[in-house]
């Protein structure tokens, strides 16, 4: 007797079992009780075909290049541009781009600083915003918002006097950052609108807060015991540092978390000492090396999971998306072959992209990358 394996819609023959083996059809002897077992299994949908339109952020007040640095739940993108000054050298300002209307406005004012930048943004177009030092003032973190901005404050300061940098800002308006301590040591903040808060580090030391989610844990980096010239990758949550590690070298960085708990970034890998970027679900991870054989890092991560963020193919680099456990090159993805997209710097709820792309090998333009 011939059996013959038939898979039914959805399904692919997997192999025998009992009396038959092989990949095709089976002959048995019916001499005696014999078992044959044909085993079957679903087919995998084929993997989705990603594609975005591409839409550049209009340039302001004749701004050389523009840096995207963070998106909101609808397409908003914040970011810093650069103006020729006087001097003959640049100025760094704040850009805040409106998706729904396709304009872009300078934002953090005239007062005098030469470097202004927008870090973080949330759904309240309320920003994270930095400037440099000034006459009179060092550097300090601020919220805006269009009817004016609030300084968020300092650490009581050391030799080099107040200074404090905003990074990042959740939905409820809460701000991470740095600010320089007694020490002089740089220390992740949290301002909740009322009060800023030293986040303390693993060793006393330094430490940075670079993203912060809707309950307020906050990613980053630390300095740890007996090493105080490197940084791992950490996690400030209820008063308490969680040292992330690093993916076998000495310095790692989280640069994303969302609102689930989970981390990305990049750390030193191994001996190679090439950066590798890393993914860490709260509580306990493990740090997990998503680009094992490609210097890549990662900037930001969605609700769903994806992040984004950048790889070295070659000798530029490129945009990649992280989802579904695979690296996608985001240059393969839009229809115009003009763009270079070099780095990906966050991605919104809605799978919408802020990115840094060269158009015909021109200066960098922020872009948003919206799914088709």
């Amino acid at each position: 007797m011939t059996l013959t394996p038939a898979a039914a819609a959805g399904s692919q023959f997997d192999g025998w079992g009992g009396a038959c083996t092989g990949a095709g059809s089976c002959a048995v002897t019916m001499n005696r009780e014999q078992i044959v077992a044909a085993r079957f299994q679903p087919v995998a949908p084929p993997p989705q075909k990603l594609a975005y339109s591409i839409t550049e952020v209009p340039a302001v007040e004749g701004s050389t290049s523009l840096l995207a640095t963070a998106i909101d739940g609808r397409g908003d993108i914040v970011g810093t541009y650069y103006v020729p000054n006087k001097s003959g050298d640049v100025d760094a300002r704040a850009f805040l781009y409106d998706a729904s209307k396709g304009t872009t406005q300078r934002i953090g004012g005239n007062d005098g600083s030469t470097i202004q930048m927008a870090n973080g943004v949330n759904d309240s177009l309320a920003v994270a915003l930095s400037t440099d030092a000034r006459p009179g003032l060092h550097q300090h973190g601020f919220l805006w918002h269009d009817i004016g901005q609030t300084d968020i404050g300092a650490l009581p300061p050391g030799p080099n006097g107040a200074q404090t940098a905003a990074t990042a800002i959740n939905q409820r308006g809460w701000i991470t950052g740095w600010s320089l301590g007694a020490k002089n040591f740089q220390r992740a903040i949290l301002w909740d609108g009322s009060s800023l808060r030293d986040l303390g580090s693993a060793d006393g030391n330094w430490s940075y807060g670079y993203a912060i989610n809707i309950d307020g844990v906050i990613a980053g980096a630390t300095t740890v015991p007996n090493d105080a010239y490197h940084q791992h990758a950490a996690v400030f949550q209820g008063g308490a540092v969680k040292d992330l590690g690093t993916l076998g070298a000495y310095t790692a960085t989280a640069f994303g978390i969302n609102d689930r708990g989970r981390v990305v970034g990049s750390s030193l890998a191994g001996a190679s000492s090439q950066l590798h970027a890393f993914v860490y679900d709260l509580p306990n991870g493990p740090m997990r090396d998503v680009s094992p054989k490609a210097f890549c890092w990662l900037n930001g991560v969605n609700n769903s999971g994806d992040a984004v963020g950048a790889c070295r193919p070659g000798d530029h680099n490129h945009a990649f998306i992280w989802t579904n456990g695979a690296f996608i090159d985001l240059n393969d993805t839009i229809s115009d072959p003009s763009w270079l997209l070099t780095t990906a710097t966050a991605i919104n709820d809605r799978g919408q992209i802020a990115a840094t792309a060269s158009h015909n090998g021109g200066p960098f333009q922020a872009v948003l990358l919206t799914p088709r």
